[in-house]
């Protein structure tokens, strides 16, 4: 008795045919193996020119550290001085019993503001 188990099993018998069919599939795969790596760095060019857009418009617009203490100097300001910019404007103005020092103080915030609000 023999050790084996199960069906005998033939040796595969390769022909040309089947070469020349493996090397069609070959070439196949190895094409879109290249197609896929060329879109892969495609994708990773417009993700690098991406990020270095979004990092430009981020610091285009991101204000100055500066310009931020600008900004809440010029709300703290108007908030001291009545609430809005019009209240501020009047509490402040010569005419009303404000000084000229403050009336100008006002009306640079006032500006500051309508800068902070135009971006």
């Amino acid at each position: 008795m023999s050790a084996r188990r199960g069906p005998r099993v033939k040796p595969t018998i390769v022909t040309a045919g089947d070469v020349a069919y493996a090397e069609r599939l070959r070439t196949a795969a190895l094409k879109q193996l290249e197609d896929l790596r060329a879109r892969s760095a495609r994708l990773k060019e417009l993700e690098d020119y991406m990020r270095r857009a979004n990092a430009e418009d981020a610091a285009q617009s991101a204000p100055a550290p500066d310009e931020t203490h600008d900004f809440f100097w010029a709300r703290a300001w108007i908030q001291d001085h009545g609430g809005s910019i019009a209240a501020a404007l009047k509490q402040t103005h010569p005419d009303t019993g404000g000084n000229a020092r403050d009336f100008d103080l006002t009306q640079e915030a006032r500006r500051l503001l309508k800068r902070a609000r135009q971006r």
